[in-house]
C-alpha cells in the first residue's frame, strides 16, 4: 500500500516538473527581451544626446567666431563624407537702430551653383531679406549639396554680400569657402 501511494505522489510531481520548466523558460525569455530593450534604449538615447551636444557646441563656436567689429561672418564649412549639409552665415547689427538687410551670394557661372576644377556645388540660401534689432545677431541658413564632385578633397570659393534694404552698395562682404573632404 505504501508503494502505491509513493507512485501516485511521484507521478503527480513528475507531471508538474515539465510545466515548471516551460514557465521558467518563458519568464527567462521575457526578462531577456526587456533587458535588451532597456540596454538598447540607453545606448541609442546616448547617441542622440551626443548629436545634440555636438550641434550645440558647433553653434556656440560659430557665434563666437563672429564677435568684434564684423557685421557678416561665416563659420568653417566642411562637407566631410556627406552629400549635403546645412550651415549658417552669422549677421550682427552693430548699428544703433533696427536694420533690414539683404544677403546675396555671388554665383559667377550658374545660378545657385559654385563651380571648381573638382566639380559643382549646389547652394540654396534662405531668408535673404531679414530685419535685425540693434545689437542683435541672426543666423541665415544655407544648404550645400554636392553635384558631380570628385572624391578627392577640394574647395569651392565664392563671395557673400550683405547690403541694407534699398541699397545696392555692399555693407559687408566675406569670402565663402566650402571644403569637400
Amino acid at each position: 500500500m505504501e508503494l502505491n501511494l509513493f507512485k501516485k505522489i511521484q507521478s503527480k510531481s513528475a507531471q508538474g516538473f515539465p510545466i515548471q520548466i516551460v514557465l521558467m523558460v518563458i519568464l527567462g525569455v521575457v526578462l531577456l527581451g526587456m533587458g535588451l530593450g532597456l540596454f538598447g534604449r540607453i545606448f541609442l538615447g546616448g547617441e542622440d544626446f551626443t548629436q545634440d551636444l555636438s550641434s550645440s557646441l558647433k553653434n556656440n563656436i560659430d557665434a563666437n567666431y563672429c564677435q568684434g567689429e564684423k557685421t557678416l561672418c561665416a563659420p568653417n564649412i566642411v562637407l566631410r563624407g556627406k552629400d549635403s549639409d546645412i550651415s549658417a552665415l552669422n549677421v550682427v547689427n552693430l548699428e544703433s537702430t533696427t536694420k533690414t538687410y539683404r544677403l546675396a551670394i555671388n554665383f559667377p557661372i550658374t545660378p545657385n551653383q559654385i563651380d571648381a576644377s573638382c566639380g559643382v556645388l549646389d547652394v540654396q540660401a534662405y531668408n535673404l531679406d531679414f530685419t535685425i534689432e540693434s545689437g542683435k545677431a541672426a543666423q541665415i541658413p544655407i544648404a550645400f549639396s554636392k553635384v558631380n564632385v570628385n572624391s578627392r578633397p577640394c574647395s569651392f570659393t565664392t563671395t557673400a554680400y550683405l547690403t541694407e534694404a534699398g541699397s545696392e552698395v555692399p555693407n559687408s562682404r566675406i569670402p565663402l569657402i566650402i571644403r569637400v573632404e
